[in-house]
Parts: C-alpha cells; sequence; structure tokens
C-alpha cells in the first residue's frame, strides 16, 4: 500500500450491513482514485471484484488499488496568453516542472487562473509523453477578455438618479496581472473622484499591494436621509499577506480628511449636537489603521457556483485622531451547489461602530444604513433604521444586520444561458439600530438592537453584466412590514457599479 490503508478504508462509502448502492460504489471507486492522484499517481486505476450471494441477497466487494507509477510534470506549456506575460499565469500554477503531479493542485492551479479577472475560460490538462510513462507535459490553455477599457457612459437608478461615469480600468498592464483604475462617477448625491493602483505580487511570496486615493462631495439629503453636506478625502495604503492558500491577511493606513456642512433650513438634530460637542468645529482630520482576514474557497470571483468566502475586518482611527472611532464588521457567502445547474446562497453582513476616548459615539457620517437593492430588498434604499424625530428621514444606526438566501437558477427555456447573467429567487432580512434610539415603529424606551425589528422580504432578482456596466433589477414583496415603512416592491439600477 502506498496509502495508509485507514485513510483508504476511509473514502470507502460502502459499509458492511447497509443496502448495495451502485452509485455509492462508483463513488468510492473515484474517491479511491482521486486519493491516489493526490500523492502523485495520477493514472492509478481501482478495480472492483463484486461476489454476489443469492441465497443470502448480497453482496461482497473487493476494491483492488493499482498504483502504478509517480507520475511528474516534465514541461508547463502555456498557450492563448496573447497579450499577458507567460510569469503571470505560472506564478497562479501550484505544480512546478519536476514536481510531482497531483491531482487537488492540479484543480487549484486550474481555479487561481480562472479567478483572475482578464481571464474568460480556462484548462489545465496532462499531456502523456510518449516513450515514458511517469512523466507528462502541462498545457495550460486560457482564452483572455479584454483587460482594459475606457468607459464614458450614463444610467439611472431609482436610489442615485442620472448617473454619469467616465474612467479607465486595466485589469492587466502591460500583460502584468497589476491593475489601474481612474474614474469619476456622480449622481443627484455624491460626485466622486478615485484613484487605485494594485500589484498582486508585490513581493515574490505574493504579498499584494494597493495604494487608492478619492474625492467625493456628498449631499447627504439627496439620498433622502440626514440632511447634511460634506466634502472628504482619502489616501489608502493596503497590504494582502497569503497566511495559505485560501487564508489572507490584509493590513493597511491611510488619512482622510472631512468637512461637514450642516443645512440651514431643517437641519438634523443629531448632525448639530454632534457639532455642539465638538464646540462647532466642521474640519475633521484622521489617521486610520485597517485590517482584515479573509478565508475564501470560490471557484470565481464573479457569480462563484461553488466554495465560500469568510471575511473579518476593523478599521480604527488611531489615538490622538480628531476623531477617534471604530468599524468592524463579518461578511459571509456560501454557495451550496444542489444540481448541476442551480445554487443555493447563503449570506450575511454584520456591522457595528462605535466611539472610544474622546469620541462618545460613532460619527453620523459613517453610519450604516440599510433597505434597497444591495441590503433589503422591497424596501426604498436607506430609508431602515431609526428616524430624525422632527424630519422624519432616516438617520442610519451604528450596527447593521443583514442576512439572507438566493436560489440561483438557469433562465426558463434558454438552451445555454449566457455567463454574465444570473436569475435567483431571494429572501432578504435586515435593519439598522443607534444606540439611545428606537428603531422606526419600536415601542418608547426599546434602544439600540431588537430582534422584533428585524424586517424581511421575498422576490425574484436578475444581474447582468453588460457592457455598459453591471444591470440590477429585483422585484420583491415584504413580509413583515410597518405601518408608515417606505415600500418599493420593483427596484433596479442601471450602469452603477456595485
Amino acid at each position: 500500500m502506498v496509502v495508509n490503508r485507514q485513510t483508504m478504508q476511509s473514502q470507502i462509502l460502502t459499509r458492511q450491513g447497509m443496502y448495495f448502492s451502485r452509485s455509492l460504489m462508483t463513488s468510492s471507486k473515484k474517491r479511491l482514485e482521486h486519493q491516489m492522484g493526490r500523492i502523485g499517481y495520477a493514472f492509478s486505476e481501482v478495480k472492483i471484484t463484486p461476489v454476489i450471494d443469492d441465497v443470502a441477497r448480497s453482496v461482497a466487494l473487493t476494491y483492488h488499488v493499482i498504483p502504478g507509477e509517480k507520475v511528474y510534470v516534465r514541461r508547463i506549456n502555456i498557450y492563448g496568453n496573447d497579450s499577458t506575460q507567460d510569469h503571470v499565469y505560472r506564478r497562479e500554477l501550484r505544480l512546478m516542472e519536476g514536481s510531482v503531479l497531483a491531482s487537488d493542485l492540479l484543480e487549484r492551479s486550474k481555479i487561481r487562473i480562472q479567478r483572475l479577472p482578464y481571464v474568460e475560460t480556462v484548462s489545465v490538462e496532462p499531456v502523456p509523453i510518449p516513450g515514458t510513462s511517469n512523466q507528462v507535459d502541462l498545457k495550460v490553455t486560457v482564452a483572455e477578455k479584454l483587460a482594459g477599457s475606457f468607459n464614458i457612459g450614463a444610467g439611472f437608478s431609482q436610489t442615485q438618479g442620472l448617473l454619469f461615469n467616465v474612467g479607465l480600468t486595466q485589469e492587466n498592464l502591460l500583460g502584468s496581472g497589476k491593475r489601474l483604475s481612474v474614474n469619476v462617477n456622480t449622481d443627484r448625491a455624491n460626485t466622486i473622484y478615485s484613484a487605485a493602483y494594485t500589484n498582486p505580487y508585490y513581493t515574490i511570496d505574493g504579498i499584494s499591494r494597493t495604494m487608492s486615493l478619492s474625492y467625493r462631495n456628498r449631499n447627504a439629503a439627496q439620498e433622502l436621509i440626514s440632511n447634511f453636506q460634506t466634502n472628504s478625502g482619502d489616501i489608502n495604503i493596503s497590504y494582502g499577506i497569503p497566511l495559505s492558500e485560501f487564508n489572507t491577511f490584509n493590513m493597511g493606513y491611510g488619512y482622510s480628511q472631512i468637512r461637514i456642512t450642516p443645512s440651514l433650513t431643517n437641519a438634523s438634530a443629531d448632525v448639530l449636537a454632534f457639532l455642539a460637542e465638538h464646540d462647532g468645529k466642521t474640519l475633521f482630520k484622521t489617521l486610520t489603521l485597517n485590517s482584515s482576514f479573509s478565508h475564501d474557497t470560490r471557484n470565481r470571483t464573479v457569480f462563484a457556483s461553488a466554495g465560500n468566502q469568510h471575511t473579518i475586518g476593523v478599521n480604527v482611527t488611531i489615538p490622538g485622531s480628531d476623531l477617534e472611532y471604530y468599524k468592524a464588521s463579518y461578511i459571509t457567502n456560501t454557495y451550496i451547489g444542489v444540481t448541476s445547474a442551480t445554487t443555493l446562497l447563503l449570506r450575511s453582513n454584520l456591522a457595528y461602530g462605535n466611539g472610544y476616548g474622546k469620541t462618545s459615539a460613532l460619527p453620523f457620517y459613517e453610519r450604516y444604513y440599510a433597505g434597497g437593492i444591495r441590503t433589503v430588498r422591497g424596501y426604498d434604499s436607506n430609508s431602515l433604521g431609526p428616524r430624525d424625530p422632527a424630519t422624519n428621514l432616516p438617520i442610519g444606526g451604528n450596527m447593521r444586520i443583514t442576512a439572507g438566501a438566493d436560489y440561483i437558477f438557469p433562465i426558463p427555456f434558454v438552451e445555454k444561458a449566457p455567463s454574465s447573467v444570473r436569475l435567483s429567487a431571494f429572501l432578504d432580512i435586515g435593519n439598522v439600530f443607534l444606540d439611545n434610539y428606537n428603531t422606526y415603529d419600536a415601542p418608547t424606551g426599546t434602544n439600540g438592537f431588537q430582534l422584533d425589528q428585524i424586517r424581511s422580504s421575498y422576490g425574484l432578482s436578475l444581474v447582468w453584466i453588460s457592457p455598459i456596466g453591471p444591470l440590477r433589477f429585483s422585484y420583491a414583496q415584504t413580509i413583515n412590514d410597518a405601518p408608515g415603512d417606505r415600500l418599493r416592491a420593483f427596484q433596479f439600477s442601471i450602469g452603477s457599479f456595485f
């Protein structure tokens, strides 16, 4: 036995005393061959000898494992990389020339290349070498997408109104795998200028570095929330450190500056209270430390159909900044294959923030919001949670809880659905909560989180990654809305990023 006998027996699904199942017998055969392939016996064979006892109505199964020779990789040849440097793909491979041909590393190599944003499809297959039984060449064939784009266009969103964007994005800068983007986005509430540069292999060990800067002019009243305006700028540098094949630790630092302008009429009470607490000061500067841990086994970064993603993040302004506060989040996405064509997505997003030191609470402009096509569909965007007593406008919260499930299925009556379209039936739940404030429609005195104030909805959703940008449509029915909730059954967003 080239593999521990106990390990091999653990791969056998048929057990003494159980009803005979041909599918379990076949699956056991494949599992044994896969176990052999993981240590380099790529051409191993498993034969099953059944002995049938007609009188006892039983069958005895003997699994014969024939390992053959251990197989090694001679050469790795890459085809189809017309615009990408050869080493960009080689560094994603988990097999090298001269290494043992391990089946799990072969599959992982395919997934890593498939996850690159400039790759449409990829195949990684061993090619036998004539005259030798223990060596193969690895043939990697990629079909590349257009990696660079210059976008200029307009769209419309129920939440953001008329949208305009112009930008340059290069996912594969000069064939190096580096990413550069420069964008200008405007809508009725925001004007945003941003630029970002990412080197996924800043070091040879795979540590990535992202440098970004942005400027944002925001009129919150146009988003139907608290009445205020801000001008803010940010500069950030972050590093992604791979801890294992599926785990990454991110850390970074940044500088931000924000100027607050309260409305001269109908100013929100909590905005005025915040400014009064800081002696009328309107300009705030902060230094921020960012960190996160991510576990990601998804087979794709866009429209995944298998695997899961868990991300824990903490952002904190360092002591001595004009404002001292922190924000923490936990995001999960789990993709479960139900059939060969359908997938169940289970998701959650938990976030909490608060002040510390000389800052008593999370600044109002950093609060969370819920409701709308990205959180709880069926409710108007940003409409859930506490409201200003004077204006009845949402003021956000320092805690957000959203979760849900999506059953993703092919477009009916289409023989081969396009890979850029996803249709799903969904269930959404969530709300936002604020310390020392009643959530809307909650009984007086029930401040902060209240489980019975979680809102929910169900419906259908369509997402299309179109040439002009992502398009999202949803139709939802609310389940436990309260009188006074702002509802919107049909929601859409065209030409905006998500």
